[in-house]
């Protein structure tokens, strides 16, 4: 990170949009009979990981890409229970922050119903709970391999390709109107960046304490001061 990296991130500080925002919010808890083996190990019922692949195994969701053809997610079938890989998502950095904490998403069935992490949990090269920053993407979305594994085998039953868009507000470069004026800018052109003044040559500002700053609507806001010199204000 650049501009604005000195400013820490939590996982708190991120709106996390998911294309596919209408889930079931109940959880999957799978009960399935234990069956002991010979050396002592436990499994899920007779094939603990037989996967049914029928056919192509992705899905498609409601989001389109740039060409216009929907993106497609891969998912298996272990079971009666089916596990889709997470959609992709775009994550909007707030006010003073040139990047975005990523926390792992959750895991959900085919159908969008979250699956319990004591079943299957995704790990991702930071491992299943630590977070990640992104900083802003431009062109196309971050990308990179994550893993579904089974908690009680360890087994990895998915592989996955996780996709962020992330979002940082700018305003374009601050360039004072002002020719006897030069700006500032704390944070660079990011939405919450103040740019403050003083005067070239020698002169004092008419507002000493002004500034501008770049806000939600990636415009800048406030408005100049003037630079005085000998008494009068220059324009």
């Amino acid at each position: 990170l650049e501009l604005g990296s000195h400013a820490f991130l939590e996982p708190g500080q991120n709106r996390t949009i998911p294309f596919s925002s209408q889930q079931d919010t109940s959880i999957v808890r799978q009960r399935v009979p234990l069956v002991k083996k010979k050396h002592g190990r436990l499994q899920h019922g007779a094939h603990p990981h037989r996967v049914r692949r029928p056919g192509i195994n992705s899905i498609p969701t409601g989001a389109s890409r740039r060409n216009g053809s929907p993106p497609h997610l891969k998912y298996t079938t272990i079971g009666d229970l089916c596990i889709t890989c997470p959609p992709e998502r775009t994550a909007i950095a707030r006010k003073g922050l040139d990047g975005v904490m990523i926390e792992p998403p959750c895991l959900s069935t085919c159908n969008g119903r979250p699956i319990s992490k004591e079943l299957y949990e995704l790990e991702t090269l930071f491992g299943p709970k630590a977070n990640f920053v992104l900083p802003h993407s431009n062109g196309p979305p971050y990308s990179f391999m994550a893993k579904v594994v089974n908690k009680q085998s360890g087994n990895t039953v998915l592989t996955c390709d996780l996709r962020y868009r992330v979002i940082v507000k700018q305003c374009k470069r601050y360039k004072p109107k002002n020719r006897d004026l030069k700006a500032s800018c704390s944070l660079g052109n990011i939405w919450g960046s103040r740019c403050t003044f003083h005067c070239r040559g020698g002169g004092y500002l008419s507002r000493p304490n002004s500034y501008v700053e770049c806000g939600e609507n990636e415009l800048w806001e406030g408005e100049e001061p003037y630079c005085v010199f000998n008494g009068k204000e220059a324009h």
